[in-house]
């Protein structure tokens, strides 16, 4: 439902079957219009919670706090031009991006793990191999197709 007046942002989401709500989401937003909270309720999740969101001055957001879930905690760090160069969630390990001249990553780091995305021409991510945790034996590659409707599936 959109009822903030003349910035027609969402208020709420709410998905019921019947007179049960699966899922409700409630948003909250700053004189910016960025969203501040997200809370969520229904039988959907196991506990009810709610996010909250730091922006720095350029508006990035730099952190995300659950309440009581410390899988939805995060932070982000950006470079000058808004490249998102690090991101950290529940006190794991940080993620770094290593950025090309088109500001593409060309390497994801976390711990002694890295993933390196390819491209093609049009800046597409077209593959992705990540290897387990625990080393390069067994790797996934995530190749990516790209379709008329330009989506990669």
């Amino acid at each position: 439902m959109r009822t903030s007046l003349k910035r027609n942002l969402i208020d709420y989401i709410e998905n019921k079957v019947g007179t049960a709500t699966v899922s409700k989401y409630d948003y909250s937003n700053d004189q910016l219009a960025r969203r501040t909270a997200r809370a969520h309720t229904g039988t959907a999740f196991t506990a009810a919670d709610t996010v909250t969101y730091g922006y720095n001055d350029r508006s990035e957001v730099v952190s995300a706090d659950a309440a009581t879930d410390p899988n939805h905690d995060f932070a982000y760090a950006y470079d000058p031009i808004g490249n998102r160069q690090t991101y950290t969630n529940d006190g794991n390990p940080a993620t770094s991006c290593t950025t090309n001249a088109l500001n593409q990553c060309t390497a994801l780091q976390q711990g002694a793990g890295t993933v390196n995305p390819q491209y093609d021409l049009d800046g597409n991510t077209t593959r992705l191999v990540v290897p387990p945790s625990g080393g390069p034996e067994g790797t996934t590659d995530h190749g990516l197709v790209k379709t008329k409707s330009r989506r990669h599936e």
